[in-house]
């Protein structure tokens, strides 16, 4: 027995990563129309590079890429001193708009790095969404006003998020947590306007967590499962969850260079 927890505190430790800072974090937009649009909280791949080089040494990690059934997956290794072994965690990706297959490698090493606890905090997020502030661009399509958004301040608590402040051109757009309720800016909407809907404290994690009437987790439906939820529900916490997790599948992409010899996992 006191082997065995011996063995987990280990474990524990190897796996200790710190949360991710504000500068560290960036933003995306997840959806936008003419009413409004709703952000993203993301990391690329260069922060958890640098977080696994900072954690455990740029000589203590490996990172794999094999093909399954179609699908690339990534897994991350850290060396395990104590007992002289890689200890690999692995996890596909899903393509990118630009580029597929650099975007799919990095995706799988992303989310390779969130079952190592790189960067898991952010699923705790809550649901951003700003009223008002769009545009049409040349095309014809709706797009936020802002030229720059960027997370000002996060903080964490037992390793969710108590605080998120997001600027939009240097000013405060939203505001959640310790500051009060969830707010946006008021020199650009009307004070009587809510920036959120119903059941907004809902986190990405919560939504994934849902379970339907036959107690399977929204985050295992496939993405027309959700688009039916979206579609026929008529509950509404339901639909947002199901929105919530088809955004996330779908605006993950890679922010990380090529290598020097052209290969997305170098």
């Amino acid at each position: 027995m006191k082997e065995q927890a011996r063995q987990i505190d280990e474990e524990r430790e190897m796996n200790k990563f710190r949360t991710l800072r504000a500068d560290e974090l960036d933003c995306r937009v997840g959806t936008c129309n003419d009413k409004g649009f709703s952000l993203l909280l993301y990391k690329d791949a260069r922060c958890d590079q640098n977080v696994l080089d900072e954690t455990v040494g740029k000589e203590n990690w490996q990172r794999d890429h094999k093909e399954v059934k179609g699908n690339l997956f990534c897994g991350v290794s850290i060396w395990d001193d104590s007992k002289k072994q890689w200890i690999t965690k692995w996890d596909c990706g899903v393509e990118s708009n630009t580029e597929k297959e650099k975007g799919e490698a990095s995706d799988s090493f992303k989310r390779a790095c969130f079952n190592w606890g790189i960067g898991r905090e952010l699923y705790t997020a809550p649901f951003i969404y700003i009223k008002g502030n769009t545009e049409r661009n040349a095309k014809g399509n709706p797009v936020p006003t802002f030229k720059r958004m960027e997370v000002g301040e996060i903080e964490y608590e037992d390793g969710k998020i108590t605080q998120l402040v997001i600027l939009g051109d240097g000013q405060a757009i939203f505001t959640y947590g310790k500051r009060g309720s969830q707010t946006q800016n008021s020199e650009r909407q009307p004070k009587n306007e809510q920036s959120y809907c119903n059941n907004a404290e809902m986190t990405l994690m919560q939504a994934y967590e849902m379970k339907t009437p036959k107690g399977t987790a929204y985050g295992a439906l496939k993405d027309e499962d959700l688009e039916y939820i979206i579609e026929h529900s008529k509950v509404e916490g339901s639909v947002k969850a199901a929105k919530m997790i088809l955004e996330d599948r779908r605006t993950s992409e890679d922010l990380m260079p090529l290598g020097d010899d052209d290969v997305p996992w170098n």
